[in-house]
């Protein structure tokens, strides 16, 4: 039987608030999105991430939010895993 996710309290209390900011562009082959940014937030309290696009005046690209707040898992091979605070880097 899964198990649901036991949240860390401690972590919780430590870290409310603090968040992790990265800007990132969308990297492909289509020109419709090489121009593409993405702001994505970490937060470090409970491991969750979002994503937003800010809007960009004229270039038909509505913007908002790409994925709202969530844990995301991350598959690596056979491991399942969610992403962590280490999986992100400049």
């Amino acid at each position: 039987m899964i198990k649901p996710h036991r949240r860390d309290e401690k972590k919780l209390v430590q870290m409310e608030g603090k968040t992790l900011r990265f800007s990132c562009k969308i990297v492909n082959n289509r020109i419709a999105d090489q121009g593409r940014r993405f702001v994505i937030r970490y937060f470090l309290a409970d491991d969750s991430i979002t994503v937003y696009e800010p809007p960009v005046h004229n270039s038909g690209l509505v913007g908002g939010k790409f994925i709202r707040r969530m844990r995301v898992r991350l598959v690596v091979v056979i491991v399942v895993d969610f992403i962590s605070v280490h999986c992100l880097f400049v």
